[in-house]
């Protein structure tokens, strides 16, 4: 069995078929009770309100999206940057192109400076969207 990490407390856990373990298991099947409740009463909320409404984390609902057990599309609402408030590329990164590619162009001016204050000694030049790339599929 592989071992993970509980998504609601961090400890370590032998994964089966839930995102937590057996101690959270409780709690994590009464917030997506209310949940579900909340979606009967009133399917179109925005998840931010669903949340709210049924007095749980984001973090669980979207669990429960990525589980398939509520629906996605209909009660997600749109990432958003966190520098300038335009759509995300994703919920993960949560920045914009063309922020992103701000970033990037001030990242090789940094590095640029460091080459020139360093003397000619070579600093790595990915940008930061490749960075980003590779953490992710390290993560994985």
């Amino acid at each position: 069995m592989p071992l993970t990490n509980c998504a609601r407390c961090n400890r370590l856990f032998n994964k089966t078929t839930r995102p937590v373990c057996d101690a959270c298991a409780p709690l994590e099947e009464e917030d997506q009770a209310r949940v579900l409740r909340t979606l009967e009463s009133q399917p179109n909320l925005p998840i931010r309100m669903l949340a709210e409404t049924a007095q749980v984390s984001l973090e669980v609902i979207r669990r429960m999206q990525e589980q398939g057990m509520i629906a996605g599309p209909a009660n997600v609402e749109e990432v958003r940057c966190g520098m300038c408030g335009a759509p995300a590329i994703s919920a993960e990164k949560q920045v914009c192109a063309a922020c992103l590619a701000r970033i990037d162009r001030e990242v090789a001016q940094a590095q640029a400076m460091l080459r020139e204050a360093i003397g000619g000694v070579r600093v790595d030049t990915k940008t930061t969207w490749q960075v980003l790339e590779e953490k992710r599929k390290h993560r994985t």
